[in-house]
């Protein structure tokens, strides 16, 4: 019995290492596609880098706390 359950540990293990070695070459071309982008970004700007660029300030210009000076703990509130 724990002779079986130590294969069949053992296969599921290695069946977890094969599939994420599958993926490995993928996530690492994604990764060096996006470095290259940020190389050439570097050298030359290219206007999707510049439109991307705007794009997340203006969602962050919407996103971040319009006043910071409240407080939940300050006597104004209470």
């Amino acid at each position: 019995m724990i002779k079986k359950t130590f294969f069949l540990v053992l296969g599921i293990i290695l069946v977890v290492i094969g599939v994420i070695g599958l993926f490995l070459p993928f996530i690492q071309g994604i990764i060096t596609i996006l470095a290259g982008f940020y190389l050439i970004g570097k050298v030359k700007k290219l206007k999707f880098m510049d439109d991307l660029e705007s794009f997340l300030k203006r969602k962050y210009q919407e996103c971040k706390p319009r006043n910071h000076n409240r407080s939940f703990g300050s006597k104004k509130n209470l």
